[in-house]
């Protein structure tokens, strides 16, 4: 009767089941203020420097984290009356994320080519091409878990494939952290600022704040 029951509820959740009072906190207050620290923070490296080219890259990468964080935040915590709204949002947000790392990844690809450079040498450039398909891929896969279900074969499969679909969310989310990491660790960052090490509590604090909200029953 209980597998029946979650069978045939929609992905949003049954109406007038709220699953949590509230998606907010000190610690959605904690993270968003970390967000807004690593945004100026980078912003401020690149403002101090001289405008390239490869300027843009760690602006639009910089963006499109900050956007898959808050869009992966607009999930956490949601009752099942705000759940449907939120998802549109995380969609779009998504989209937009999406659309700002390939950006990303296309300005370091025409930089290197213009100096005649190897492209993907180093961990943050495999890393961050591997986790911009990932996000790409993962847009497409929710969105056709949102939108067309029965292309999964019955409601009960995409259920348990959203659940999946959540967990690769959280797995391609700490790949990027790590990797905007090894970014501010590179020689351009590091020669425009040497104090580099204020960004291990920051990224550290910011993934502890996300990872502190998954509620572990809703990806079993």
């Amino acid at each position: 009767m209980a597998e029946q029951a979650s069978a045939s509820t929609p992905l949003l959740g049954s109406p007038g089941v709220a699953e949590s009072p509230t998606r907010f906190g000190w610690t959605f207050s904690g993270i968003q203020l970390l967000l807004f620290t690593f945004l100026v923070g980078i912003g401020g490296i690149i403002a101090n420097a001289k405008w390239i080219l490869f300027s843009w890259h760690p602006i639009l990468m910089s963006l499109a984290l900050v956007l898959v964080s808050e869009a992966v935040l607009l999930l956490q915590k949601t009752n099942s009356q705000s759940k449907p709204g939120a998802t549109i949002w995380h969609r779009y947000i998504m989209l937009g994320g999406g659309a700002l790392g390939v950006t990303g990844v296309a300005v370091i690809f025409i930089n290197k080519m213009l100096f005649s450079k190897p492209h993907f040498t180093s961990w943050h450039g495999r890393l961050g091409l591997g986790a911009v398909l990932l996000i790409l891929g993962q847009i497409i896969f929710g969105m056709a878990l949102h939108s067309f279900p029965a292309l999964f074969g019955n409601q009960g499969r995409a259920r348990k494939l959203y659940k999946r679909h959540r967990l690769l969310g959280y797995f391609i989310l700490s790949i990027l952290w790590i990797n905007s990491l090894l970014g501010t660790q590179s020689d351009w960052m590091v020669s425009h600022f040497q104090q580099s090490w204020v960004w291990y509590p920051v990224v550290a604090l910011i993934l502890l704040g996300l990872l502190s909200r998954v509620r572990l029953a809703h990806l079993k």
